[in-house]
């Protein structure tokens, strides 16, 4: 029952902000539309949350290939409403983490070093 009174309220959330704010949910793989390209512009953005395992594990990947490769990456934890309404100004947002925005595509999950570096340095 607690599940479905969630989940309820999770669609009238996102059905509620949607419409009236433009936000985008991003998924894997996927191009962002222009109006959200516009917002983020060149950057590199990595989407996380406190507490979430796959984070945990991206984030040290993600930190050397920064350092490594001189690769500026922003980084956005959820868990911080600071840092999840800085995400909403740019109209959008993601329901997994963690999540890399870059040459504003989509990437899902958890990936390798050379899966990301690819990604960072390619597109």
């Amino acid at each position: 029952m607690k599940k479905i009174i969630l989940l309820t309220f999770l669609i009238i959330l996102i059905s509620g902000c949607m419409p009236s704010s433009g936000i985008y949910l991003v998924s894997d793989g996927e191009t962002l539309p222009s109006n959200v390209c516009k917002n983020i512009q060149e950057k590199n953005i990595v989407i996380h949350r406190k507490g979430c395992l796959a984070c945990a594990k991206a984030l040290p990947i993600l930190n050397e290939i920064e350092f490594e490769h001189n690769i500026k990456i922003e980084y956005y934890d959820l868990a911080v409403p600071e840092e999840r309404e800085k995400l909403l100004s740019m109209n959008f947002t993601t329901q997994y983490v963690p999540t890399l925005i870059s040459n504003c595509k989509a990437y899902v999950g958890i990936k390798s070093k050379e899966n990301y570096l690819q990604i960072l340095e390619n597109g």
